[in-house]
């Protein structure tokens, strides 16, 4: 199973919004966020973002089987809605 896990915050929500859209065209792709904002997910969203040695917001990481194979961060401009697209090409067919 893939699966898309995203954190973010007010200032990145629009993101997880047009993810959502975007992911409709694609089959078998589990998309979970989690809003760093929010107190029931605010201790995963630093989860997910300690795992992987980041802390600004957005950050998404890419799953297969829950072993990572991309990960999309802020600090290097990666966490965008086409890089993210773009990657899943690799993975998944396009419907």
């Amino acid at each position: 199973m893939l699966t898309l896990e995203v954190s973010y915050n007010d200032d990145s929500q629009e993101l997880v919004k047009k993810l959502e859209k975007e992911l409709l065209k694609f089959k078998d792709i589990e998309l979970k966020s989690y809003h760093e904002e929010l107190f029931k997910e605010r201790k995963k969203s630093f989860k997910l973002k300690g795992a992987y040695g980041t802390r600004l917001c957005p950050f998404a990481v890419l799953t297969i089987e829950g072993k990572p194979v991309k990960a999309f961060y802020s600090e290097l401009n990666q966490c965008t809605v086409e890089n993210i697209i773009n990657s899943l090409y690799e993975f998944i067919p396009y419907d």
